[in-house]
């Protein structure tokens, strides 16, 4: 009986990596940014770059986890799904608001602050001159 619920859960883990990794991304996310730091406000060392693969995956961001997965909707929401480790943590997902605006990348906890174009509550991200170029 062990075994079969272990082969369901991995099955199930296996189906929600394939369904994810299907998921739509803007791919003017892709490469790496940098967050431009805004004095006074404490950054987490997660936060401070961040990177978009053309896979899905994705690195940066201060959540605990052991991979993240990204995938967007209607070229404004940005969904990052973190799994768990196994033993301690839940996978879960995150969301944000995002506005990309030349080499900005704005992103935002609420649809609210997104759509209010209230930069002075989003976390602000660069791509680096020669990152530009290369992509």
């Amino acid at each position: 009986m062990l075994l079969l619920l272990l082969g369901v859960c991995l099955t199930a883990c296996n189906d929600t990596e394939a369904s994810l990794m299907n998921k739509g991304r803007d791919s003017r996310l892709i490469g790496a940014w940098l967050l431009v730091e805004t004095p006074g406000r404490e950054v987490l060392s997660g936060d401070k770059a961040i990177v978009f693969e053309v896979n899905g995956a994705c690195y940066g961001f201060h959540f605990k986890g052991v991979k993240r997965v990204f995938y967007t909707e209607n070229n404004n929401r940005l969904f990052v799904f973190v799994y768990g480790d196994d033993n301690h943590q839940s996978s879960l997902i995150r969301s944000f608001y995002y506005l990309l605006s030349a080499d900005k990348l704005y992103l935002w906890s609420s649809e609210e602050d997104m759509l209010k174009r209230n930069y002075n509550a989003s976390q602000t991200y660069y791509k680096p001159a020669d990152l530009i170029l290369n992509s």
